[in-house]
């Protein structure tokens, strides 16, 4: 359930996309259907035999995502196995745990979910974000030269505003390089993100392209900032999320040799998980 088309916005929501239907592909599924939720019912109708995979992708979490979770419920009630994958569910209504928990099996992918499931009565297991280890981690070449550069990738623009330029301004040399701007070649992400010194981001997706692509990654907060939390507490990081003045600084001093093997290790973890 879901898109299957790339998301111009969104390099990491695109390999959640298509990298779910390559492996549905690959392990023999036959034809992947992803129709609108709100034509949900209507798919249903028009394909009798087949299994539900909900792949929520981080959006039913502090009442939104109504739609994902009504769409397990649907499934569930017309006799379909369904699984609810890679999952954020967190600050749930009352309403999406009564629809989630008609799904055969959640599988959520950091351990805030963990615990928010086990508090509501829903019954989960952690699995890492296994779509974009898979995905990311096929070879492809770089697009981008991004050789030894401090590179910007900042947050949800709406709410960081002039990050970027502070960062900017502050450390000469460094680039720019979004997850929007990555969009069109959301496949050689990792391939640039080796290149880079170091990656700073307040974007989840973003802070699993580093981890696969052995880039050291300055956390900042932002509009992610629980996902990025969840993320870090659930491969035991020592690294944190930082304030933006707090990132300014720490970047400024240099990152340590041990900052860097720190985000090595947390790479190494997760990667070990999926």
């Amino acid at each position: 359930v879901g898109h299957v088309l790339p998301d111009p916005r969104h390099a990491g929501a695109t390999a959640s996309r298509m990298g779910l239907v390559e492996q549905l592909h690959a392990a023999g599924s036959g034809p992947v259907l992803a129709p609108d939720v709100e034509r949900f019912a209507e798919t249903l109708r028009a394909v009798p035999d087949v299994d539900v995979v909900v792949n929520t992708e981080g959006t039913v979490h502090h009442g939104a995502g109504d739609a994902y979770a009504r769409c397990v419920r649907l499934a569930k009630e017309d006799g379909r196995h369904v699984r609810v994958t890679n999952a954020v569910l967190q600050g749930l209504t009352e309403g999406q745990v009564r629809d989630l928990a008609f799904a055969d099996v959640i599988e959520v992918r950091e351990t805030g979910s963990l615990r928010e499931c086990r508090k509501v009565g829903l019954e989960a297991t952690l699995v890492p974000d296994s779509i974009h280890a898979a995905t990311w981690a096929k070879p492809t070449h770089y697009t981008r030269r991004l050789d030894g550069c401090v590179v910007i990738g900042c947050g949800h623009e709406h709410v960081v505003g002039r990050t970027f330029e502070r960062l900017h301004e502050r450390i000469p040399g460094s680039a720019r390089y979004t997850m929007t701007e990555a969009a069109p070649e959301w496949r050689h992400l990792v391939p640039n993100l080796r290149r880079c010194r170091l990656y700073v981001t307040g974007r989840y997706h973003a802070l699993l392209a580093c981890w696969i692509a052995g880039c050291p990654v300055v956390v900042l907060n932002g509009a992610n900032t629980s996902k990025l939390h969840d993320q870090l507490e659930t491969v035991g990081s020592r690294c944190r999320v930082y304030e933006l003045d707090e990132a300014l600084a720490a970047v400024e001093a240099g990152v340590s040799a041990a900052w860097a093997e720190w985000c090595r290790a947390d790479a190494a973890r997760w990667l070990a998980a999926t």
